[in-house]
């Protein structure tokens, strides 16, 4: 089910790419590193699978939804090293910030954060910002705004931010991303969803990431 490079350069797409990670890194870290995006992709799909059965769709089309060679999911590793100065400053409240007030893009971002912490999320209700505390046993599962575009809002993204911190920390992201040819329609939840028509996710994506400033060169 990986990504060969034939059939990278066949695809022929922007966000699916061959990677030979055996230049870089040892063969037991590959291992250790395909395992948990395996691990973590499952999670991903259960989770999704728990949304489907609350509006009692047939669980088996989140097959349609995430081809596991088509899936633009992303497993990333974020490290932010010692930060003289913020990023950002909040404009809401004034806060130093480490990385900017956002929301993802997917379905689900499951994240394992370290013991330095500095993920906030905020109340959509009162606009307070809450601290994410660090739980070596848990994973933080924020959703996205591929979710709430095909649950028409019920399922709203979740607007958080990391807080400035001068020493190093690493947080490690599983993007949980739809195929990019799959098609977004606000109908996917309801008794008669359409699956011919709407928007390609990739073009969904390409409109999304434009608000990040890595995306923007």
């Amino acid at each position: 089910m990986k990504v060969s490079e034939r059939y990278s350069k066949k695809l022929n797409n922007q966000y699916i790419e061959y990677l030979n990670l055996n230049k870089s890194i040892d063969k037991k870290s590959i291992k250790a590193l395909s395992d948990y995006f395996e691990k973590i992709f499952l999670l991903g799909d259960t989770l999704f699978k728990c949304i489907l059965s609350i509006y009692g769709s047939d669980i088996n089309i989140s097959k349609k939804v995430f081809s596991r060679k088509k899936t633009l999911s992303t497993l990333r590793f974020n490290y932010y090293p010692n930060q003289k100065k913020p990023v950002e400053i909040s404009k809401q409240d004034g806060v130093y910030l480490g990385c900017e007030t956002h929301v993802d893009s997917g379905i689900f971002t499951v994240l394992y954060q370290d013991k330095k912490g500095g993920l906030q999320v905020q109340n959509r209700n009162n606009k307070k910002w809450y601290d994410v505390p660090f739980n070596r046993n848990a994973l933080i599962v924020n959703t996205g705004l591929a979710l709430e575009f095909l649950s028409k809002g019920k399922f709203k993204a979740t607007n958080h931010r990391v807080l400035w911190n001068k020493t190093k920390r690493m947080s490690i992201p599983f993007f949980f991303e739809p195929s990019y040819d799959f098609k977004m329609n606000k109908s996917f939840f309801t008794n008669k969803p359409n699956h011919k028509k709407g928007l390609y996710f990739e073009k969904f994506l390409n409109k999304s990431l434009k608000k990040f400033v890595e995306y923007q060169r």
